[in-house]
């Protein structure tokens, strides 16, 4: 089967009313390497709060002396 494209006047459509044109008004969008330097330093930030965050709750369990649960191991008869 082989298609073939169909150029004929009543089957082509034209677009009136959508198209793409340049807008002076539009803000420039900024540069990768700025946005890449801001997600890195964004990282960083969230890196260094879950450590903190890793480190207080450790400290909580070592200071309420509480210990992970045991699972007991299952009884043959």
């Amino acid at each position: 089967m082989v298609l073939v494209p169909v150029a004929s006047l009543r089957i082509i459509k034209l677009w009136k009313a959508l198209y793409c044109r340049w807008n002076p008004t539009m803000r420039q969008q900024d540069p990768i390497y700025q946005r890449t330097r801001e997600l890195v330093a964004l990282r960083a930030q969230l890196e260094a709060a879950a450590a903190a965050a890793a480190g207080d709750h450790a400290a909580r369990q070592h200071r309420l002396g509480l210990t992970p649960p045991r699972v007991a191991s299952p009884h043959h008869v």
